[in-house]
Order: C-alpha cells, then sequence, then structure tokens
C-alpha cells in the first residue's frame, strides 16, 4: 500500500487537456476566423480547482484515471507545477486523454467547446483511497452525484471530511444525495431547472434545509448568491475592464472557495474572496494562465489593481505548451 501524503483537499474527476484559442468571431458553416492566441493548458473542472488551490497557498490532491498518452503526461505534470499530489492519478495503458478545444469570442466574450472524450477506463470503488480521502479536511466532486461520488462521499462522512461539489447541471441523481453534501455550489443553469420561480433566499433555504451546511449559485456576470447558518448574501460580481476568456472561472471559484473556508473565512467572505480570483483569471486565455496567488487576489481586493505582469511567464509557458508535448522544449 502507498504512503499517503497529507493534502488538505482530495478531488475526483478525469484530467482533460485543453487547446484553448481566441478569434474574434465563431465562424458560420464555409468561413473563416483568424486565430489571435492559443494556448495549451490543462483542464477539467476539479483538477483546475485544484490547481487554483495551489496557486493560493493550499494543497491538494485528486483521485482520477487518464490515457497514457503524451496529453496525460501534460496533464500531470501541469498540475504538479501547481503543487497538486498526483500520487493516485491512474495512467490506463493504451489509452487516449479527454482533450477539448475552448473557442473564446472576442466579439461576445462567450466560449464554445468542441470535446474529444478519451478512452481510459472509468473509475471504480476500488480506485478510493479511503485513508486519502479521510486524511484531508475537504473533499471536492463534480457534476453530479453518481455511483463513484456517492461512495467517495460516504467515505469522507465516515472520516468527519467535508464534501463539497462544483455542481454544473441539473441532476436527479444529485437531488437525492444533498444529504451527503455540506458545501453545496451550482451553476446558473442548475438554479433555473430547479427554481423557474420563486424568491431566491426562500429558494435556497429549501436547498439547505435537504441538508448542505452551506448553499451558493453562481450567475456569471451576475454574481453569485448563498446561504448559511449566518444567512442570506448577495454579491455583485467584480467587473474588471479586461475579459479574455471565461474559461475555467467556475472551476476556480471553487478551487479559492475552498481555499477561503480553510482560512475560516465566513460563507460570504469566501464568495467574494473566490469571485475575486475567478475574476482576476478571466483576464488571460484558458482555465489556468490568469489563476492569480494569495499576494495578487489580496492586493486586489484592497487596492481594486491587477498586478497582470504577475502572469507574464505562466502565459508564456502555456502557449510553449505544444512544443512541450512534442518533447521539444
Amino acid at each position: 500500500m502507498q504512503q499517503n501524503k497529507k493534502v488538505q483537499v482530495v478531488g475526483i474527476d478525469y484530467p482533460c487537456l485543453d487547446y484553448v484559442i481566441e478569434v474574434d468571431h465563431i465562424p458560420e458553416t464555409n468561413g473563416e476566423a483568424d486565430i489571435y492566441n492559443e494556448s495549451w493548458q490543462g483542464g477539467g473542472m476539479v483538477p483546475t480547482a485544484l490547481a487554483a488551490l495551489g496557486r493560493l497557498g493550499a494543497s491538494g490532491g485528486l483521485i482520477g484515471i487518464s490515457g497514457d498518452d503524451v496529453y496525460g503526461e501534460f496533464c500531470k505534470a501541469d498540475l504538479e507545477k501547481h503543487g497538486v499530489d498526483i500520487s493516485h492519478i491512474i495512467m490506463d495503458p493504451g489509452t487516449r486523454t479527454d482533450f477539448c478545444i475552448s473557442v473564446a469570442e472576442k466579439s461576445t466574450q462567450g466560449r464554445s467547446f468542441i470535446t474529444r472524450w478519451g478512452n481510459c477506463r472509468r473509475m471504480t470503488a476500488q480506485d478510493l483511497d479511503p485513508e486519502y480521502i479521510g486524511q484531508a479536511d475537504y473533499l471536492h466532486l463534480c457534476m453530479e452525484m453518481n455511483e463513484i461520488n456517492v461512495k467517495a462521499a460516504k467515505i469522507a462522512r465516515d472520516y468527519g471530511v467535508k464534501v463539497v461539489i462544483d455542481a454544473d447541471h441539473y441532476s436527479e441523481k444529485t437531488e437525492e444525495n444533498l444529504s451527503l453534501i455540506d458545501v453545496f455550489i451550482a451553476s446558473e443553469k442548475y438554479y433555473c431547472k430547479k427554481f423557474p420561480e420563486g424568491k431566491p433566499e426562500e429558494n435556497l433555504k429549501k436547498v439547505m434545509a435537504r441538508g448542505p451546511e452551506i448553499v451558493v449559485f453562481t450567475l456569471g456576470e451576475k454574481g453569485c448568491i448563498g446561504i448559511s447558518k449566518d444567512g442570506f448574501f448577495k454579491l455583485e460580481a467584480f467587473h474588471l475592464g479586461k475579459v479574455v476568456d471565461t474559461t475555467g472561472a467556475g472551476d476556480v471559484f471553487h478551487g479559492a472557495f475552498i481555499k477561503a473556508l480553510l482560512d475560516g473565512k465566513t460563507p460570504e467572505e469566501c464568495a467574494r474572496f473566490a469571485s475575486a480570483v475567478s475574476a482576476i483569471k478571466c483576464m488571460r486565455l484558458g482555465g489556468r494562465a490568469g489563476i492569480p496567488d494569495l499576494e495578487t487576489t489580496l492586493h486586489f481586493l484592497k487596492t481594486g489593481q491587477v498586478r497582470e505582469s504577475d502572469f507574464n511567464m505562466r502565459e508564456k509557458r502555456y502557449q510553449q505548451g505544444l512544443a512541450i508535448l512534442m518533447n521539444k522544449n
């Protein structure tokens, strides 16, 4: 049995490689568009949240499976560079890693995704190391409470580990297992599907009554709403003059929120901190090049100013990603 490294947050997900491009507009059929910028970055909802945690000074580790191709190697190396423990990532022999082309559209500030799913095997209960999960403070899950996430959450409960979920879309499986979730952070899509009407505060109280201690819904450029034992709150988003790409903004929000929880902040303070980190991230292409460190974030919250020079080396490294993949750099 491998000796487990102490980490504050354990996440469960499949690594993905993102090829991110910036265009003025997405062309119509038979049309064309120029690429202004491109970048190769590690992706995936939980992996990117853990990368944000690492940048902000917390420790995390990923339980996941990737292909044993060069994309999988790149994803592992990128996580490791962010201080994420990769000892529980399994590289499935002879298989491909998930790959996503992320298109950032300047004219709309929107993004689109074209995904080629890998063919590595799916996780089983045997891939979950109870001792590794049990030594953490938080377990971070994503998407929905499927069989593996439910199993992991139950392990976490047995060890007294808090469970956080990034609920990107509405799911009956998640609704059925809200009692296993301590920190429920979901998207605007989830909120609109679950609550076509009603007052936000009353709606969030209904979710909290079913188990979670903290409930937050992120609403994009409209900010976020949340509730806990401290009461209901609504926060406006930080509107920075420069928005390049919103890819990974939600993933980074989750990582930053957990970091603030680790630091003993109130849920509203956590949401404000996470909103700032997410907004700063959007100033650079891709989900990871613009993730600020703790000093940069605190400076922004105090002064409203972002020291963009902090990201230049990171951006350059990701722009060279293809050369790294081809072992030429």
